[in-house]
């Protein structure tokens, strides 16, 4: 019990420490567009740092949807499902991500850190994370570089999951309140840099 006090304590520091940096960027998105600008409908979405458990059997990633990249504003469209499944430029390696308007920061599964070549021991796992299933430790991590289409991020935070804890590589908010704007609009996300 103490121990999972002690976690949610540096859970909180956390998140203390990260909110002010990116409550501005976060709330100046969702500020209404000048005139003469399309307004888009948003749904709210639930926080989350992580997707719900993946089934026993996983399915396949639909193939990227992206419908239209021009320069640096790139539209993606949602699959079946409503997710927004991308091929995404990690430290300059390709890796499928969805892009997850709900998840706090970029998140990526331990077999996809190690494709970028980021090799974390056991005791690099250190950040709390609520999960569906609980609350895990991950690892902290900076990435070089993220790109998307014409879109480019440099030195991203991001947290690396061990195992099996996610099904699906993330592209939240770590990564989203870099970009000047994004809106969901007509089965679309637009991403604007």
């Amino acid at each position: 019990m103490l121990n999972r006090l002690i976690l949610l304590a540096i859970g909180c520091a956390v998140l203390a420490v990260a909110a002010p940096r990116f409550a501005p960027r976060v709330v100046s998105m969702l500020a209404a567009p000048p005139a003469g600008e399309e307004t888009a409908v948003t749904h709210p979405v639930p926080e989350r740092t992580a997707p719900p458990p993946a089934p026993a059997v996983r399915e396949p990633l639909p193939p990227v949807t992206v419908q239209r990249a021009t320069g640096r504003t790139v539209a993606l469209k949602a699959d079946p499902r409503g997710h927004y499944v991308v091929d995404a430029v990690v430290n300059g390696r390709h890796i499928p991500a969805m892009v997850d308007t709900g998840a706090t920061a970029v998140a990526l599964n331990a077999d996809s850190a190690r494709h970028l070549g980021i090799y974390l021991s056991r005791r690099d796992y250190t950040v709390p994370i609520s999960t569906a299933n609980g609350v895990v430790a991950a690892a902290s991590v900076t990435l070089r570089e993220v790109r998307l289409g014409g879109i480019q991020v440099r030195n991203v935070d991001a947290v690396v999951l061990p195992g099996e804890v996610l099904s699906v590589n993330l592209l939240g908010m770590t990564f989203l309140s870099r970009l000047s704007k994004f809106q969901i609009a007509g089965g679309e996300l637009v991403l604007v840099q």
